[in-house]
């Protein structure tokens, strides 16, 4: 049990938990703090594998009842489940469903359900990740697919005179900007030049609600699955294929429709009116990814050839328009919080998906992200406000909106903390947006560890601080800002292809422009009861995508770190005296874990030393908040936890920067493909070993200094110098990636003059520390 805050009661027995179960609702007596009753079960069906006492039974097969432990939490208790023959069972996940649970019972009842696949399998253990929130990749319903189009469908005749026809504009220019591969395409843009000088800016959204009407069979589905779920190298789509990546999708060079946004500028790109919405047929010119948009930007006007010039002149304008209205929203305190996507790349020669080698040829890097990506958020930002405002004229205290509520007051109590103890900076504000912006940015700034993990470290922990956005009905008496984005109304507008309650919103829309046929819409669309049991059921489905889509990469993380351990740069954030526990976050891939000190050899001490201080190796290191040091990441397989992450202190931990080595930080963090040539040339012409980097390299140090004695009869400094022959030398991981930075630090420097005797004497200690460990 865990000690709540907040108005919160702290039970401190298992016997006072009363059979309540882990996240139910109960009934509380304050006076005995202990639950007199169960409100509500959050949870009934649990994904669990054999206990392992029973597993062990040698007459498992003739009995008709087994313990089985679930996988969802430590928290919950083992439930006892009724089955034949449950040695079945042995070494399987599977799901269970709670029956119930008597006041003379140990443990609780549970029937069994299904195997979900084998424990320690790819497969098995991403299945019953999916499973344990309540994700399931089914096919859909006969009669939602009755209901579906033909593959060879075509615009119909009527729809030509209600709407409006994009395609007869050859000034306007249409495209959309998408990841790379993207198939489910929800949002076009577009950019018209006027004679006035001035622009027509338009956003243009899959017309989702066409396909998908209201109370079909379809319908029902679509708002059963909520959100289309993403996972690395698989998507459960919500809607069937034939219109998520067809129909629906605005592909290149196809006839589409649309829910059209479209804004009138002047030439300063300052909004005049109000935009027009409507529904609309458009035919998209070029799909072109982040990357490929950010590289036209980036060449410039004079590089462009003519068959791609009015597309570097759209994205210009678009950008210029998106950071205006970036500005703006900074201004009234918008929040930039940190984090990261993982991006796992499967090898083609991988094999069979649910064997291990899969998830072990899978390599891991972190999104990279360029401008264009800002720019196209803020457009869809731009056309979901305007859409809730449109909407919310019409429809009030009915409207279908999306609000961020404020933090708690206390939220960012520790971050203060860290900010008073170890940076000298009492006055962080976290009353407003704005004052929280400006905090954040004064911490990263006094932080002596290098900008890009400070402020991974700051923002990402303050994305954690924050309440969760959620769909909500406005009622007029509470608030439905939000305040992350700074905005007074806002809903979801732009992916209907992929979320449930854009769908609402667009039927919201139509019938608040006076479309002929939303005007024949149900009355659910009014009614606030309905509204709101659709908001938590829409809330609920996608809190359990992002948990699957975290968990998930975590799976994937973990299986590919099985034979293949990392070392990668972290950041201390606080010391648990009680479990000795140092917790951990990588900034590099935005993930926080437990390095247990208890269980490393090298720790002869454990005195506190301050907040979350500790000292090891009798005082010789100390970690403190806010410390770069480096962390062995790998993985273990538990039979009844699965696949996880483990983090321990690396043996190179001893080498971790010192306080003024920032460049050298930031050089180690870089991608590969950003590294500088030479340094990249260097890494590809070696050799890597698998043996073990310290020993290699305290080995080689030896031999060397003894053949240096024996041929000079002294110690020289030419015994750190790797020979000349290193490209036909066996060297380490560690090595190389020393010898990288080394490459790396001399190409920078002679790329750069450097004047100054205090800059020389930094390069020359830090050309002198890494020649030191070589």
């Amino acid at each position: 049990l865990r000690a709540f805050v907040n108005n919160s009661i702290r039970i401190d027995s298992k016997v006072k938990m009363n059979r309540a179960l882990h996240l139910d609702t109960v009934a509380v007596d304050v006076n005995t703090n202990e639950v007199v009753y169960v409100v509500s079960r959050k949870q009934m069906e649990f994904t669990c594998v054999l206990d392992e006492h029973d597993s062990d039974d040698s007459r498992l097969a003739q009995r008709n009842s087994v313990l089985v432990v679930p996988r969802e939490s430590s928290k919950l208790p083992r439930f006892k489940m009724f089955k034949n023959a449950p040695d079945t069972l042995k070494g399987k996940v599977f799901s269970v469903r709670f029956s119930s649970w008597s006041r003379q019972k140990t443990f609780p009842d549970a029937h069994f359900l299904e195997v979900i696949g084998d424990v320690g399998n790819f497969k098995g253990e991403v299945d019953a990740v999916l499973t344990s929130c309540m994700i399931r990749k089914e096919p859909f319903g006969v009669k939602a697919n009755s209901e579906l189009p033909r593959s060879d469908w075509t615009i119909p005749l009527e729809e030509l005179d209600t709407r409006r026809d994009f395609r007869k504009d050859p000034a306007t220019c249409i495209f959309s900007v998408d990841p790379p591969g993207c198939v489910d395409v929800d949002d076009a843009l577009s950019v018209k030049k006027l004679e006035s000088g001035g622009y027509e800016i338009g956003v243009h959204i899959a017309d989702v609600s066409f396909f998908v009407r209201e109370k079909s069979a379809l319908d029902a589905e679509g708002r059963a699955r909520g959100t289309t779920v993403y996972l690395p190298n698989e998507r459960i789509d919500m809607l069937p294929e034939i219109l998520s990546a067809n129909l629906c999708s605005l592909l290149e060079g196809q006839d589409r429709l649309a829910v059209s946004c479209v804004w009138l500028v002047n030439e300063d790109l300052r909004i005049e009116g109000k935009p027009w919405f409507g529904r609309s047929i458009i035919r998209n010119r070029k799909a072109i990814d982040y990357y490929s948009a950010q590289a036209l930007l980036d060449g410039g006007d004079a590089g462009c050839k003519n068959n791609v010039r009015d597309f570097y002149d759209a994205l210009y304008v678009l950008t210029t328009f998106a950071n205006s209205r970036r500005r703006v929203r900074e201004m009234n305190g918008a929040l930039e919080l940190a984090s990261a996507e993982l991006r796992f790349e499967t090898h083609a020669d991988a094999g069979d998906r649910e064997e291990l080698s899969t998830a072990k040829r899978t390599a891991v890097a972190e999104k990279r992200d360029v401008h264009t990506m800002k720019t196209v958020a803020e457009l869809m930002i731009s056309a979901n406000c305007a859409c809730a405002e449109r909407i919310h004229t019409k429809f009030l205290e009915a409207s279908f909106v999306r609000r961020h509520r404020m933090p708690a007051a206390d939220a960012f109590d520790d971050i203060k903390k860290y900010c008073r103890e170890f940076l000298n900076f009492n006055s962080f504000d976290s009353s407003s947006g704005v004052s929280l912006n400006e905090s954040l940015s004064k911490a990263i700034r006094l932080s002596t560890d290098s900008r890009a993990s400070a402020e991974a470290f700051f923002r990402g922990n303050a994305a954690q601080k924050m309440q969760e956005a959620e769909y909500w009905v406005c009622d007029g008496a509470t608030s439905s800002s939000h305040f992350g984005l700074a905005v007074d109304l806002y809903t979801h507008f732009t992916s209907p292809i992929r979320r449930y309650a854009d769908i609402i919103a667009h039927r919201q829309l139509l019938s608040a422009i006076g479309d002929c046929r939303a005007a024949k819409r149900s009355d659910d669309l009014l009614k606030k009861s309905i509204l709101h049991d659709l908001a938590d059921h829409l809330n609920e489905r996608t809190r359990m995508s992002k948990v699957v889509q975290r968990k998930v990469s975590e799976v994937y993380l973990a299986f590919s770190m099985l034979d293949n351990a990392k070392t990668k740069i972290a950041m201390v954030e606080s010391y648990d005296k009680e479990r000795e526990v140092l917790k951990v976050f990588l900034p590099s891939w935005h993930l926080r874990g437990n390095v247990f000190l208890r269980d490393e050899t090298d720790v002869k001490t454990l005195d506190p030393c301050g907040l979350g201080g500790v000292s090891i190796n009798k005082g010789e290191r100390e970690f403190y908040p806010l410390q770069i040091i480096y962390i062995e990441v790998s993985a273990t397989s538990s039979y009844t936890r699965g696949i996880q992450l483990t983090f321990t202190l690396s043996e190179a931990f001893k080498l971790s920067p010192d306080d003024d080595d920032n460049d050298l930080r930031e050089m180690e963090r870089r991608d590969v493909e950003n590294a500088p040539e030479l340094a990249q040339a260097f890494e590809n012409s070696v050799t890597i070993s698998s043996t073990n980097r310290k020993k290699v390299l305290l080995e080689r140090n030896e031999r060397r200094e003894d053949e240096t004695k024996t041929d000079n009869g002294s110690e020289t400094d030419e015994m750190l110098v790797p020979p000349k022959s290193f490209r036909t030398r066996a060297l380490d991981p560690y090595s190389v990636h020393l010898l990288t930075l080394k490459a790396a630090l001399e190409m920078k420097c002679s790329r750069t003059r450097i004047v100054d005797e205090p800059s020389k004497a930094r390069y020359a200690r830090r050309r002198a520390r890494l020649e030191k460990v070589l």
